[in-house]
């Protein structure tokens, strides 16, 4: 009471700016922090990686080995990775807004009491992603190309093509944050996410092949992290060199395009039920506009799809109203 009373002269204004621990310790903590989350939450995580590993098992006996020597054949396995794609990636898109929308008043809450930054829960999102989504893919992965008989002549093209669909599974999920982060309502994300994922689809070059969009909407197919998966993907499963020795030496032996008689030591698969006998490769090469020295680039463009994504998202969780608020 006395000092309360008292005439002394007040000390200088306490003012706090910025973070009350080291950045290095907000990275730890944040990043942590939404690991736990991730591992508390059962629905989502456990729900996921069921759901993959039924899919896997569905589509596996849906398309068990199927004969791709023939024209049917050829396009139905070509689907096969479509619909994987498709599926599995409308699922993550779907199912990471809720848990977004939920975690972003948690977000509100410690923003207000300068907490952790935008910035570092962005990044702790984006890595808490990646270890259950990489386990569900791996598991997808081992069980559906088993069945299906793809990919499985080699311990390299088997991991490719699960890195390769980590990597659009996680463009999509990152695109879901992002929707969720811009959207004042659930409802309105709910709603969007299958919108654009259903422009992808009509131009990912399987429904609309590349040679048929017309150039004014070029751009739409180049801006779709869709058809980079599948053309990827589809590249690695039915790419066979016909230009090598065995075959057609280059362009020594063109007689070997159409007539098998011409090179009897190639191992390069045709169509059975096609009167010229071609490639399967040239064929679906011809129908999809495929080129195998294209797949290092759509890697590459799978991965500026993960970043740009975020670094919507983290521009949106730190400027959008609706996310500022206390």
């Amino acid at each position: 009471q006395h000092l309360r009373r008292s005439r002394g002269q007040n000390g200088p204004e306490l003012q706090w700016k910025g973070h009350g621990a080291t950045y290095s310790t907000m990275a730890f903590e944040v990043i942590l922090k939404l690991q736990h989350q991730y591992w508390r939450n059962v629905n989502y995580s456990w729900g996921r990686l069921s759901f993959f590993i039924t899919m896997s098992l569905l589509l596996g006996s849906l398309y068990y080995k199927i004969n791709y020597h023939t024209v049917a054949g050829m396009n139905a396995r070509a689907s096969s990775i479509f619909i994987s794609c498709m599926l599995l990636g409308v699922t993550n898109a779907q199912n990471v807004i809720p848990q977004i929308v939920r975690m972003r008043a948690v977000y509100a809450r410690e923003k207000a009491s300068n907490q952790y930054s935008a910035f570092l829960y962005n990044i702790a999102w984006t890595l808490a992603e990646i270890p259950y989504l990489a386990v569900a893919t791996l598991a997808f992965c081992c069980i559906f190309l088993s069945m299906v008989n793809m990919a499985v002549d080699s311990a390299g093209h088997f991991f490719l093509y699960w890195f390769i669909s980590l990597l659009f599974f996680l463009s999509v999920t990152y695109f879901g944050m992002l929707l969720a982060v811009i959207s004042p309502m659930p409802q309105i994300a709910s709603v969007l996410a299958p919108m654009v994922i259903g422009i992808w689809v009509s131009t990912g070059g399987l429904v609309i092949p590349k040679r048929m969009i017309l150039r004014q909407f070029i751009w739409i197919f180049w801006t779709n992290p869709l058809q980079y998966a599948l053309h990827s993907l589809t590249t690695l499963i039915y790419f066979c060199d016909t230009a090598k020795p065995e075959c057609t030496n280059g362009v020594a032996n063109l007689g070997c395009l159409t007539d098998p008689l011409q090179c009897p030591a190639c191992d390069c698969p045709r169509l059975e039920d096609s009167t010229q006998h071609v490639f399967v490769w040239r064929q679906i090469r011809f129908n999809r506009t495929l080129r195998p020295e294209r797949i290092p680039y759509d890697i590459l463009a799978l991965f500026l799809f993960c970043v740009v994504f975020r670094f919507l998202t983290y521009l949106a969780l730190k400027y959008m109203k609706h996310n500022r608020r206390a």
